[in-house]
């Protein structure tokens, strides 16, 4: 993630607040807080928001349905 980057927002709106802080995010701006810009590049990300879901890159907004079925979590809507 990168504190400047719109599609970060929008992907941080889609958990909620609570759920969201339950995430292990990773700021990639080198001005950013707590910043691990080296840990980006040596991830070769290239675009925000990356999510890592078993090693693999996926780069995007992903709906909730999405990384779901990406990650075998059971998406409980109420």
């Amino acid at each position: 993630s990168a504190y400047w980057c719109p599609n970060c927002l929008i992907q941080s709106e889609l958990f909620g607040k609570q759920a969201y802080n339950e995430l292990n995010v990773v700021e990639c701006a080198r001005d950013g807080i707590n910043s691990r810009t080296k840990l980006c590049i040596d991830k070769k990300i290239k675009g925000f928001p990356t999510w890592e879901i078993s090693g693999e890159l996926f780069i995007g907004v992903l709906s909730l349905k999405e990384l779901s079925e990406l990650t075998g979590y059971k998406l409980r809507i109420k």
